[in-house]
């Protein structure tokens, strides 16, 4: 796995790491050092846009209320909890529960 996902990558990795150090260092040199406080989850919403299909709707569909009673408050309170995010707070949440920013 380490081989085909990072190992004959890694030169490609790194040509990309230098070309944003040095292209932020090129219109702030006090700037660059602060690439590396980015997060891989940073790093992913940056690099792969807005994912448009992230919407509380779509997070509330993927999930599953299991051993809650028909009159349970918890899974209405989750919902409406849900429908009051951005999609900041919704990859936050899925960061939190999976470890991935998207669905």
């Amino acid at each position: 796995v380490g081989q085909v996902l990072v190992a004959c990558r890694r030169g490609a990795l790194e040509a990309l790491r230098n070309g944003f150090v040095e292209a932020l260092g090129d219109l702030s040199a006090e700037a660059a050092p602060f690439l590396k406080l980015f997060s891989s989850t940073d790093w992913r919403v940056l690099l792969c846009a807005d994912d448009d299909r992230l919407a509380p709707g779509a997070v509330l569909a993927a999930l599953e209320f299991v051993g809650f009673s028909s009159t349970s408050a918890v899974p209405r309170a989750i919902e409406e909890t849900f429908r009051t995010f951005d999609k900041d707070s919704l990859r936050r949440f899925l960061v939190f529960a999976t470890g991935s920013p998207s669905l």
